[in-house]
């Protein structure tokens, strides 16, 4: 596997563990959940700043956005690099 994946911010890494804890669940979670669970590490987010941030990870392969109501998912290789930490 490739580590050599550079995680630009704290927030980043929460984005990747809230998608951890939900997609074990195996429930779904979009931009205003994200932004409602970030609230709890004092992280304060609009949806269109957790949809950047967002965009960034899935260029990365960390997650995978899903159409419509299908919410965003923590890939394999998302779940390994949290593992890496």
């Amino acid at each position: 596997m490739d580590y050599d994946i550079h995680i630009s911010t704290d927030i980043d890494i929460n984005i990747l563990k809230i998608l951890k804890c939900i997609n074990e669940q195996n429930l779904n979670i979009g931009r205003k959940g994200i932004a409602e669970m970030l609230t709890k590490y004092n992280i304060f987010l609009g949806e269109q700043e957790v949809r950047n941030y967002l965009l960034e990870l899935q260029n990365k392969g960390l997650v995978e956005i899903r159409r419509g109501r299908g919410g965003t998912i923590i890939t394999p290789k998302g779940i390994d690099y949290l593992r890496n930490l």
